[in-house]
């Protein structure tokens, strides 16, 4: 790798600061240990939102823009996610943690509309690389996005890339239309007979059970729901089950 030397431009979109005031901006090389901040001759253009900073035989492993009064909390590792029969893992490694608080993971069924399904995992905040993983048990057969969101101590966060797991269409036993829905779904079974109907919330929570008798479709009113993610699962009368997932609009 040759060492470069010259001017970086670095451009942000306002929505990405969290809260790092605009006259902080710096900008910060990973040099494959430790960030670190480069404050000299700094030039901030908070009209064009671009940071440009002379730099002198660096080696550009990789670059960001942080507050120098806030060091970069981590750097992120592999994350991967991957079902393991009726549940899913997701794994996720960390670097020199500095000053985090605590992690959260949230889903998502579409890769657009977030719901946290678990909070406050406490960060170990020390040097080196770090492992962690959480088992989401309330995944239903659908493809399934998952991401990791790290809180620092004064609140600022920051997210991992995200990754998701494939649906399962070979052991879908149900369907549901229309998806999404705004005032009810209609849930059919395609070779059982149904006998319980469970609905939970993006996050896992029980929220409605429906007993039914042994019928192969059934019609799910929705007005009781808020907008959001759900997760229906079904009992069949052999007592096996099978799940999907639907949003609320």
């Amino acid at each position: 790798m040759t060492a470069f030397t010259g001017n970086i431009g670095f451009y942000y979109n306002e929505a990405e600061l969290n809260g790092l005031a605009e006259p902080d901006l710096t900008l910060n090389v990973h040099d494959g240990s430790q960030w670190q901040a480069y404050t000299v001759g700094v030039i901030r253009n908070t009209t064009t939102n671009l940071v440009t900073t002379p730099v002198t035989n660096i080696f550009l492993n990789e670059i960001s823009l942080a507050a120098e009064v806030h060091p970069l909390p981590l750097k992120w590792g592999h994350v991967t996610a991957t079902r393991e029969k009726e549940t899913a893992r997701i794994n996720w490694e960390t670097y020199n943690e500095f000053e985090v608080s605590f992690f959260t993971i949230e889903r998502s069924i579409d890769g657009l509309h977030w719901y946290t399904i678990e909070n406050q995992i406490p960060a170990i905040n020390k040097p080196g690389l770090h492992p962690y993983y959480f088992y989401d048990n309330t995944i239903s057969n659908s493809k399934t996005f998952y991401r990791i969101k790290q809180v620092d101590n004064n609140l600022q966060y920051s997210y991992s890339p995200v990754v998701q797991v494939a649906a399962v269409p070979y052991q879908i036993a149900i369907s549901i239309f229309p998806n999404p829905a705004t005032q009810q779904v209609f849930i059919q079974s395609k070779d059982k007979l149904i006998k319980t109907i469970h609905v939970y919330s993006a996050n896992g929570q029980l929220l409605l059970t429906t007993n039914v008798l042994s019928i192969t479709q059934h019609t799910l009113p929705l007005e009781a729901f808020s907008k959001g993610a759900y997760t229906i699962q079904v009992t069949y009368t052999d007592n096996t089950t099978s799940s999907v997932s639907f949003l609320k609009n």
